[in-house]
């Protein structure tokens, strides 16, 4: 089918009938097509159906670097471009640019857990979810359980999957691995994803299986006095991170990874980027704790000044945005607010950057805080988030 300027209502049916068979809202069915128009105008002379994946990282990166567009909305516009890819000229970009089956294989579609089918899966998996922007963390817990699902099968080519193998895998998690509810219920969001997006053979109804049981616990909340002891007992650049869990409520990787631009003094704001969900959201300054911030940041800075002259002073970035932009990653009000105290080799390109302060650096600080204070109760950074919205009542 020819697609060049304008697309034919007979194209818009079936990509409105595609919509409807992935469980998309109708009333979303107008901003799908519309996020379809946006690419096809992005790149004028080249027709649809001569562009690639490449084309439409380079469209997201565009989207990426317009600040009024959200996290969920490039999740959208990644997700409407690739399905009508894949209805209209039935192509998954997941799983373009299959690797060559190497030599002395004379059954190369039926292969081990470390044959090239299976590589070949789990790299469509990992650009499937880049495409559509997944954070890093999620991509390597996906990757994760579709690596255990390849070895739970043994050799059987993926080809063959089932939603009767994916339904025996879930109850060996269960019953022989007594693995817990939330673990097996990302299992099962894993293979749904791995299912439909690569495969695409959607998982379906699973029917009854053997589900964990999930017991009701309530959270721990810590009283302000325990806060304090806490606090006190607690050494170094690790104090203003605790207090701002606790005096904003932001959970423990968005603290890392907030940006120097995210805080905004004047009207006492943080502005979390792309949080749970993939959702923006403002939260709140403590007052207590901007002033030490403002002197934290100050230091900051001639570190960074200092790795400037040394010739570095990149932060970690998006690779397709610093191709687009290749001086932001250098910019101060790019830099993470808790910079890592060494430098680290960026993948890909081997120059040295910036990365933020590991997660498990803070973990062990309030383990030590809790012990130190002698606590009787298991505190985990996501204890000071529940005890902010506490103490909010």
């Amino acid at each position: 089918m020819k697609i060049l300027k304008r697309i034919p209502d007979v194209v818009w049916r079936k990509y409105r009938k595609t919509l409807e068979g992935q469980g998309v809202p109708e009333s979303q069915f107008a901003h799908f097509e519309r996020w379809v128009l946006h690419f096809r105008d992005f790149r004028k002379g080249v027709p649809l159906q001569e562009r690639n994946a490449g084309d439409i990282e380079e469209f997201l990166v565009l989207l990426e670097a317009d600040p009024q567009i959200a996290a969920w909305q490039m999740k959208q516009a990644a997700r409407a471009v690739s399905l009508f890819y894949q209805c209209i000229f039935d192509r998954n970009w997941a799983v373009e640019g299959p690797q060559p089956v190497p030599r002395g294989n004379n059954n190369p579609e039926k292969v081990s857990p470390e044959g090239t089918v299976y590589c070949t899966h789990l790299q469509g998996l990992s650009r499937s979810l880049r495409s559509r922007r997944y954070s890093p963390r999620t991509e390597k817990t996906y990757l994760h359980w579709v690596d255990r699902f390849f070895r739970f099968l043994g050799s059987r080519p993926p080809e063959e999957f089932t939603s009767h193998q994916a339904r025996s895998f879930l109850e060996h998690l269960v019953l022989e691995q007594k693995l817990a509810v939330n673990t097996q219920r990302l299992a099962l969001n894993t293979l749904a994803y791995f299912f439909g997006e690569v495969l695409r053979s959607p998982l379906g109804d699973l029917g009854d299986f053997a589900r964990s049981s999930r017991p009701k616990r309530l959270p721990v909340v810590l009283s302000r006095r325990e806060i304090e002891s806490i606090l006190a007992v607690t050494e170094g650049i690790y104090i203003l991170i605790l207090g701002l869990l606790y005096g904003s409520g932001m959970r423990l990787m968005e603290t890392v990874r907030l940006r120097v631009k995210d805080i905004d003094f004047d009207r006492r704001q943080i502005l979390i980027r792309d949080g749970k969900g993939s959702k923006d959201r403002v939260t709140v300054l403590p007052e207590r704790f901007g002033p030490p911030l403002e002197k934290h940041l100050a230091r900051m800075k001639v570190l960074h000044e200092r790795d400037l002259d040394r010739g570095g002073g990149a932060a970690t970035f998006w690779p397709a945005l610093s191709r687009k932009f290749p001086t932001a990653p250098k910019k101060w009000w790019w830099q993470y607010v808790f910079p890592a105290s060494r430098l680290t080799v960026e993948a890909g390109t081997g120059r040295q950057v910036r990365h933020h302060l590991h997660h498990s650096a803070v973990q062990h600080a309030l383990r030590e805080g809790v012990r130190r204070s002698g606590i009787p109760k298991r505190v985990t950074c996501h204890s000071l988030r529940h005890t902010f919205a506490t103490h909010l009542l």
